[in-house]
């Protein structure tokens, strides 16, 4: 289970993240800001955080020290009531936040701190909370949100938090987001063909459909079509028989939904049929 806590009287706290580093704040909402930070923690506070004032488990102490020296990047989350049920909906629903801005970077980053101080004030009393222990998910780098990323961001960010609304599209993010948590290619495909299935809702003539409509909504041409028709045979071959012999196959299909969500995006829309084909 996913835990968040928030203490009455508090009106804002942090979710720490992992797998980024933004070169400037990024204001994602009214309550929420990306920010940029260094964290270099001593090791004796991370210990008593979490051993003196804290839940006490070994099982979180070692999920801290396997990631508060790795946080680039915090969530930071203000809210006006100070009862405590407010900053908890806020920084639970800060979590799918996190998601999106994943998905639209094309970036892995997980969370699995929230605190309430900043990373780069963390000590020996904050009150460290390990937002799942029975899960730890370590990024394969940080990587740096450019400047023109982080523009991009701030400008589309609103639009796409209400696109989410939609669970399609909510489902397409979350594969772009999560299908790297499998060390499994065959299932790494399945993941991502499931968001992009999604995005059209095509339930017969599959490869031919998706292939045409994916196609065209990315205003693309004949080359485009035969690209996700082979990429849809590479899925069907990776379910059916749990092997994938294109090892380009994940990495492109990935950006084929990268692609489609980026251009919902744009178009403030889900897909649609009738309108990709007739205008």
């Amino acid at each position: 289970m996913t835990s968040i806590r928030a203490k009455t009287g508090e009106t804002e706290g942090y979710l720490y993240l992992i797998g980024i580093e933004p070169g400037s704040e990024i204001r994602l909402n009214q309550n929420t800001v990306l920010e940029p930070i260094e964290c270099q923690p001593d090791p004796d506070a991370m210990i008593d955080s979490i051993m003196k004032h804290g839940s006490k488990s070994e099982i979180d102490l070692g999920i801290v020290i396997a990631t508060l020296r790795s946080t680039r990047a915090q969530l930071h989350i203000k809210v006006k009531s100070p009862d405590g049920r407010s900053l908890v909906t806020n920084l639970w629903n800060a979590q799918t936040d996190i998601c999106l801005l994943s998905a639209l970077l094309h970036k892995e980053i997980y969370w699995n701190l929230q605190c309430n101080v900043s990373a780069d004030q963390f000590n020996q009393s904050s009150f460290m909370n390990v937002v799942m222990s029975s899960r730890l998910f370590l990024p394969r780098s940080i990587e740096t949100v450019t400047p023109e990323e982080c523009t991009f961001i701030e400008s589309v960010f609103i639009s796409a938090s209400d696109l989410m609304e939609k669970p399609a599209f909510a489902n397409a993010v979350n594969a772009l987001w999560s299908y790297k948590q499998s060390v499994r290619p065959s299932v790494q495909l399945a993941i991502l063909w499931a968001g992009i299935e999604t995005l059209f809702g095509v339930q017969a003539e599959l490869r031919f459909r998706i292939s045409l409509l994916a196609s065209k909504f990315l205003n693309g041409e004949m080359d485009e079509y035969d690209a996700i028709k082979k990429l849809y045979d590479d899925r069907s071959k990776a379910v059916h028989t749990g092997t994938v012999k294109n090892e380009n196959a994940v990495e492109s299909t990935a950006s084929l939904l990268h692609k489609l969500i980026l251009r919902c995006i744009e178009v403030n829309d889900l897909p649609c049929e009738p309108r990709i084909l007739f205008g």
